[in-house]
């Protein structure tokens, strides 16, 4: 396989499939996008502060703040009957409440899905 014809995009567009989540569209940060680059930064730093290890209720957070963070846009949101911008707190709201955990979910699985954001 000629490597040199790999590419990595810049986003995708992740649309969750699942009834609840109808019509919502997620942009993801892709691997070179600089959002992606200052999130992966920002979770290092957040993971190992001085020698002491994130662990429990703050590595959940550490890790929300990152998925949150490759998200750079959305279509189709609601929040109680009005559209949702898009903004980055908004995103960490989102992923954050347990009761959208299928939402956080779904973008996990997108984000680890090497296919969509690296093309040949």
């Amino acid at each position: 396989m000629d490597l040199s014809k790999v590419k990595a995009v810049d986003s995708v567009i992740v649309k969750p499939d699942h009834p609840a989540l109808l019509g919502v569209e997620i942009t993801l940060a892709g691997a070179v996008h600089p959002a992606t680059k200052k999130a992966e930064r920002d979770r290092a730093d957040a993971m190992v502060k001085g020698r002491k290890i994130a662990r429990g209720d703050e590595r959940e957070a550490i890790q929300n703040a990152y998925i949150a963070a490759r998200i750079i846009g959305w279509t189709g949101i609601e929040w109680e009957g009005e559209a949702l911008p898009y903004s980055p707190e908004n995103a960490l709201m989102l992923v954050s409440n347990p009761n959208l955990a299928i939402l956080r979910e779904a973008i996990v699985a997108e984000m680890g899905n090497d296919e969509v954001f690296f093309k040949v």
